[in-house]
């Protein structure tokens, strides 16, 4: 029984392309930046930005991530929407 050799690229050439049928490339998608709570500044208002690691409170394009044990004070008139 004898095998075949396959036929050798040149040296620093590259393999084609593989092409996919009836696969479509992804759309281009942005991921949200993710603002943490570090409690640096006082350790309880969430409007305090010395709370968050970038330094200001976190916006609506943003996440906000927060990962304590300890009960957070929101002041009702820094709330959105609030009047």
């Amino acid at each position: 029984m004898s095998r075949r050799k396959s036929p050798r690229r040149p040296a620093g050439s590259r393999a084609p392309a593989t092409r996919f049928e009836g696969i479509e490339p992804l759309e281009q998608r942005l991921a949200l930046a993710v603002n943490a709570w570090t409690g640096l500044g006082d350790g309880l208002h969430l409007m305090d930005p010395a709370n968050w690691d970038h330094n200001h409170v976190p916006r609506t394009n943003e996440v906000a991530l927060i990962e304590t044990a300890t009960p957070l004070l929101m002041d009702a008139g820094s709330m959105a929407g609030s009047s």
